[in-house]
């Protein structure tokens, strides 16, 4: 597994690099210049804050990415993202 630790930015996302790919991954702007820990264990990423709420959980599509080159298309292949239980509506 490896950590890595990071800012969201303004956009609300986070960039890691898989290789010599980019993956954008949208965490919300919510959660803009909020500190966060990374971990990944091969496709499986899981954003948490600093004290260990998770932000958002995907598995990275390897095919769909941002290479170095500035080829762009979609990062994430299938991702679920906590609810909050005050905020969320049911039946959505």
């Amino acid at each position: 597994m490896r950590v890595r630790r990071d800012r969201i930015d303004k956009g609300g996302k986070v960039t890691l690099r898989r290789g010599a790919r980019l993956h954008h991954i949208g965490a919300g702007h919510a959660h803009k210049g909020k500190r966060v820990i990374l971990l990944v264990d091969g496709l499986d990423v899981r954003v948490l804050s600093r004290d260990g709420e998770l932000l958002r959980h995907l598995t990275l599509d390897p095919r769909a990415t941002t290479s170095l080159k500035g080829e762009r298309s979609s990062t994430m292949l299938r991702h679920t993202r906590p609810r909050c239980a005050d905020t969320s509506q049911s039946g959505r």
